[in-house]
């Protein structure tokens, strides 16, 4: 539940406040909750330096994982996920699509020929046939990353 606050504008007006900051007379007060809530989510996940403070996933993370789980030695460790990525990709240059249960599907799109627009210039150009990998999150995971989220 939002509470709202009101505070006395220089004019004498009365204006709704939020979260310590003033709602702007387009905003809502949802609109001014949503602001401050990302604001403070991008504040506690940003350094000093400004660089990013939320982790991302690596191969050693996985295979410092690995390595604690099952027992193996770090180099151990790294040469099982190595194989596993390189499993996948070889599995995608086939073109062959790749489940793993509980987790996702990786597929091969294959994308026609179109007619694009270069942005900058406004030139029509031809965009060539390609191949593309799209992943899809299986709803196991889904309802996990959902849950995550609070």
């Amino acid at each position: 539940m939002l509470l709202m606050k009101w505070r006395m504008s220089a004019v004498g007006k009365k204006q709704p406040v939020c979260a310590n900051s003033v709602i702007l007379p387009w905003q809502s007060t949802a609109d001014c909750h949503w602001d401050n809530c990302f604001y403070r989510i991008h504040r506690e996940a940003t350094r000093r330096d400004g660089s990013s403070a939320l982790k991302t996933l690596t191969r050693d993370d996985l295979a410092e994982a690995v390595r604690k789980e099952v027992g193996f030695s770090k180099v151990e460790s790294r040469q099982l996920v190595d194989f596993v990525l390189e499993s996948v990709v070889q599995a995608l240059e086939r073109g062959e699509d790749v489940k793993l249960t509980n987790f996702g599907v990786f597929e091969i799109r294959q994308k026609g020929e179109r007619i694009g627009r270069n942005p900058r210039t406004g030139e029509t150009a031809t965009i060539t046939p390609r191949r593309t990998v799209t992943f899809r999150a299986s709803s196991n995971m889904k309802a996990k990353v959902g849950r995550g989220v609070a």
